[in-house]
């Protein structure tokens, strides 16, 4: 295993798409001609780290910048539910038996709720777990997740109120 990888991106304005490909983020040319509305800038970075051999810890941060450019009166103000920055951290320990075990924390930063950026909605934090099994040279998967651990409250948009503690259980076989 390697000692550690990372990347970071940043993103260009102008007209091209996020990212640099097109299309990224949803946003194709045609929507963006049609509507004005914009998402090309931003800063991400992350890094996988392993800290023992069987051992590791991935972090990442993303900044966007927002912009309506349609014309009208919220020409200039920021996209709706469009959060400034994001935050992903997590340690994965995985066993030479196909166990994998997992915990990770995720913030979700500041956002306007609508369109004449009159409301904004608060930041907000979750935590998740997750325990894996991969049998039978990796032909079966077997996955137990839990997401929203400690029941935050939040809101995902003007009055929807994120999900509580859920618990997920999945399988997958591959031929």
């Amino acid at each position: 295993m390697s000692p550690g990888t990372g990347s970071g991106t940043l993103g260009g304005g102008g007209s091209e798409t996020a990212g640099g490909g097109a299309g990224a983020e949803g946003l194709d040319d045609e929507f963006r001609r049609r509507t004005g509305v914009f998402n090309d800038s931003y800063f991400s970075a992350g890094k996988i780290v392993w800290l023992l051999e069987n051992v590791g810890w991935s972090a990442s941060y993303k900044h966007l910048w927002s912009e309506n450019r349609s014309e009208g009166r919220e020409r200039g103000r920021d996209l709706p539910l469009i959060p400034e920055q994001e935050f992903h951290t997590g340690l994965t320990w995985v066993h030479p038996k196909a166990v994998t075990l997992g915990v990770g924390g995720n913030y979700t930063g500041e956002r306007v709720a609508n369109l004449n950026n009159s409301r904004t909605l608060a930041g907000y934090w979750t935590a998740g777990a997750f325990a894996n099994w991969q049998p039978f040279n990796k032909h079966l998967s077997l996955t137990l997740s839990a997401d929203n651990l400690f029941d935050a409250d939040y809101e995902l948009a003007e009055g929807f109120t994120g999900v509580g503690t859920t618990v997920l259980m999945s399988a997958e076989y591959r031929f």
